[in-house]
């Protein structure tokens, strides 16, 4: 004979097994939502305030940098920032922090009402790197696409040098 103890029980551990399953179990506490219209900093990276937002998974550009391109040292970096601020628009921009990089800002995935994913976005546009050592090859695949089309930092004849081998000169 099973009394209500057992069934209550046996429901308990049904909806806890159903919610593991279907993801939406109970978690440590989900950092908080960052919003807004946001300023470029750079190809990877967001202002809100005083608030410094990086795009996950990805590495675009510095700033300053340059590529060799169509015959000539092209300002690739600012051409990064120029494609976030055109992918973003006048959209308001949400991002879901993920990691808190050495650096201090946070990292998270964003993304407007138009596009799922700003830093997918930007490395099938070919102006950011798929950041393997952040993401673990997350976008490895919209990489090869923009290498394949020769988009962004792929459009020259040589190799741009990826932004983490920039910053070391």
């Amino acid at each position: 004979m099973i009394g209500p103890f057992s069934v209550l029980s046996r429901r308990l551990w049904l909806a806890l097994a159903v919610a593991v399953v279907s993801g939406m179990a109970p978690a440590a506490a989900p950092a908080q939502a960052i919003g807004g219209i946001p300023f470029v900093i750079d190809g990877d990276t967001l202002g809100f305030g005083e608030m410094q937002v990086r795009l996950y998974g990805i590495d675009a550009p510095e700033a300053e940098q340059t590529c060799p391109l169509l015959g000539s040292e092209a300002p690739i970096g600012a051409w990064a920032s120029q494609t976030l601020r055109r992918l973003i628009g006048r959209d308001e921009v949400i991002c879901h922090p993920l990691t808190r990089p050495a650096q201090g800002h946070v990292a998270a995935k964003c993304r407007t009402m138009a596009i799922a994913d700003l830093g997918r976005a930007m490395v099938m546009a070919g102006f950011a790197w798929d950041f393997k050592r952040q993401g673990h090859g997350i976008y490895a695949d919209d990489e090869a696409g923009a290498r394949t089309r020769r988009l962004g930092v792929w459009a020259g004849e040589g190799e741009c040098q990826p932004p983490w081998d920039w910053r070391r000169r």
